[in-house]
């Protein structure tokens, strides 16, 4: 899972010294969190949910959070450090790699997809939490500055470079959350999606190798599936990318 990846990079290995019990403990009420919201959703975690699925009483819950709105906050800094770490990652690889290796990340699994409702309740939350609104600005801001970047040599004609920075963006939100909600828009889907928009928003066809859809010959012919096997579900979110 995201979160578990990033808590192992992010702390210390639990017998360094300078990974503290207080440390451990503060993991382990996100990660309960993190859980329960997956579970049974933000609005219905009760504090005592979370001091149960970290192995303490509320009252020592309380020794470290005030409430569960600053757990979800921290939460939300985990995620989104990882994020940012792989995306800063990119930045020294060519313009199409960089596309297809982001749409890979959001689409094809790096992200896992039970993720979205994490990010819908976070953005919901968000709403009325200055300070978890003020996190989720600074992710957009940090990734909007990274498309900027990577249109900044756009092939694309009369269409600045934070424009496609903007329309990506806004793209990348839309396929992400809509596919919560749209059963014919897998996951796989979405990322071809994706990574069509980027490439002709950067000017990127030719550079970038779009998968083709299951069945479907270069130029545009059905292709006959063999005879001893048989071929995916429709609608399988099966990674194409």
């Amino acid at each position: 899972m995201l979160l578990k990846s990033a808590e192992k990079k992010n702390h210390p290995a639990p017998r360094d010294p300078g990974y503290r019990a207080a440390d451990r403990r503060r993991a382990a009420i996100i990660d309960a969190l993190r859980r329960s919201m997956l579970d049974k959703g933000f609005a219905g975690t009760s504090l005592t949910d979370l001091a149960r699925g970290a192995g303490m009483s509320v009252s020592h819950f309380l020794y470290y959070f005030p409430d569960k709105e600053t757990v979800l906050v921290e939460l939300a800094k985990s995620i989104t450090d990882q994020t940012l770490t792989y995306i800063a990652g990119l930045t020294r690889k060519p313009a199409p790699q960089q596309c297809v290796e982001l749409v890979k990340f959001f689409f094809g699994g790096g992200v896992p997809p039970a993720y979205r409702s994490l990010v819908l309740q976070t953005m919901g939350v968000a709403t009325h939490d200055r300070q978890l609104l003020n996190r989720q600005r600074h992710q957009a801001r940090q990734f909007k500055a990274f498309l900027r970047r990577l249109f900044r040599k756009s092939r694309a004609r009369g269409i600045e470079s934070d424009d496609c920075a903007t329309l990506a963006g806004a793209i990348w939100m839309g396929l992400f959350v809509n596919s919560y909600f749209d059963p014919d828009l897998t996951m796989a889907r979405a990322g071809r999606l994706m990574l069509l928009g980027m490439s002709l928003l950067g000017g990127f066809e030719r550079g970038v190798r779009r998968p083709q859809r299951p069945g479907v010959k270069a130029g545009g012919k059905r292709a006959q599936p063999p005879q001893s096997a048989a071929g995916p579900p429709n609608g399988s979110d099966a990674a194409v990318l």
